[in-house]
């Protein structure tokens, strides 16, 4: 069976650093690869609504959406899976102390543009285009 998975993540920044979370390595799909906070849309359930409620469930942070700055999509489960990402610049709410991982996750980090080379190699070249686009897009915007 063929279906499609939309698929929500958060741009968050905190003093000009970005979060991102290591999927932990005993995950299945992208063991050990860094990535924004996020997850699948329910049925029925809105993006907005749902990329607030993943943060909140994988990070314990609380934020609003700004607007969607980054769309991809990719093939998975042996292509039976046509999963399409939306990205969204958000604004934080919580202290950045108030940050917890669930078990889906086993690390963290808040990095700049030039710590954000550091962690290359384990980031997904989607997601590393949409972690440099979303850097692109909030320095116009200052």
């Amino acid at each position: 069976m063929t279906r499609t998975q939309l698929v929500v993540a958060s741009f968050i920044i905190h003093e000009k650093k970005l979060l991102i979370v290591r999927r932990s390595k005993k995950e299945n799909f992208f063991p050990g690869v860094y990535e924004l906070p996020g997850g699948k849309v329910d049925f029925g359930e809105n993006p907005i609504e749902a990329v607030i409620r993943e943060c909140k469930e994988e990070t314990n942070l609380d934020i609003t959406v700004i607007d969607p700055y980054f769309v991809f999509d990719y093939m998975s489960k042996n292509d039976s899976q046509h999963n399409v990402e939306i990205h969204f610049l958000v604004d934080l709410h919580s202290a950045p102390d108030d940050l917890i991982l669930t078990p889906g996750h086993d690390d963290f980090a808040w990095v700049d543009t030039n710590e954000l080379y550091q962690y290359r190699s384990d980031i997904t070249d989607q997601l590393w285009e949409s972690m440099t686009k979303g850097f692109e897009v909030l320095n116009k915007s200052q």
